[in-house]
């Protein structure tokens, strides 16, 4: 990332383009998967969470870690998130991209988790957002949803419905179960 005098931020997507081109190359490219924006404040599962931000401190670029709903965090996504969805059309990638949030949100930090996807909506309409979940709480927030197997299980009946709607159901499994 860079910014001018006047605070406009520009990025550099040269290694996202030069990884998805190995996949693409490679054959096994179907859709494109943006990492987490953030991840959990502190180390307690039930924590809020927080979002991944960068910023210009004294000339050198830094990263930080600030509550969604922050005008630290307004003030890097209302940049970085028009930039990011301007590259993909221009790659024509739009339809294939879908970005992660924050790993596994529970019914506890679903708060901080839709200021999350607030974010998303505001600054990049289009984009699909994905994650792999424990709740079913966030209805109008994902696009596709990953429960855990024991979620899907459970919660089967609630999944299927989703699918009706145009949302996406995948599973996975992980440490546990």
């Amino acid at each position: 990332f860079t910014w001018n005098a006047d605070g406009k931020m520009s990025a550099d997507f040269s290694r996202f383009d030069a990884w998805v081109k190995i996949f693409k190359d490679a054959g096994v490219i179907g859709r494109i998967e943006g990492a987490h924006i953030g991840g959990r404040l502190t180390d307690a599962w039930e924590s809020q969470f927080g979002v991944n931000i960068k910023l210009l401190d004294k000339g050198q670029v830094i990263g930080k870690q600030v509550p969604p709903d922050s005008p630290e965090a307004e003030a890097f996504y209302s940049q970085y998130l028009p930039l990011l969805t301007g590259h993909l059309k221009a790659k024509g990638w739009s339809n294939r991209y879908m970005q992660h949030l924050g790993d596994e949100p529970t019914d506890t930090n679903k708060g901080s988790y839709q200021a999350m996807a607030s974010l998303v909506r505001k600054y990049a309409p289009g984009l699909k957002i994905i994650e792999a979940t424990h709740t079913k709480t966030l209805a109008g927030d994902l696009q596709v949803w990953v429960p855990q197997l024991n979620f899907a299980h459970l919660n089967y009946d609630f999944y299927k419905e989703r699918q009706k709607t145009g949302e996406e159901f995948w599973t996975y499994t992980c440490v546990w179960p």
